[in-house]
């Protein structure tokens, strides 16, 4: 049987504990990054429904 070592906060993700990270952004430049990503991704999906909603009030594709 393996023994598992106690982590000090269960729910702390290990990947916190990496200083140097990959993308070499900072904690909080990462975090604005993902923010701005986020919500492109968001206004690019709300302007495609509306195109998507105006196209089918014109011409229906399924009827």
């Amino acid at each position: 049987m393996s023994e598992t070592l106690p982590m000090e906060n269960p729910r702390q993700h290990p990947a916190d504990d990496f200083d140097d990270p990959l993308s070499g952004l900072s904690d909080d430049e990462a975090r604005a990054f993902n923010s701005a990503l986020l919500r492109g991704f968001r206004d690019f999906t709300l302007l495609a429904l509306i195109a998507h909603a105006l196209l089918w009030a014109w011409r229906p594709w399924l009827q």
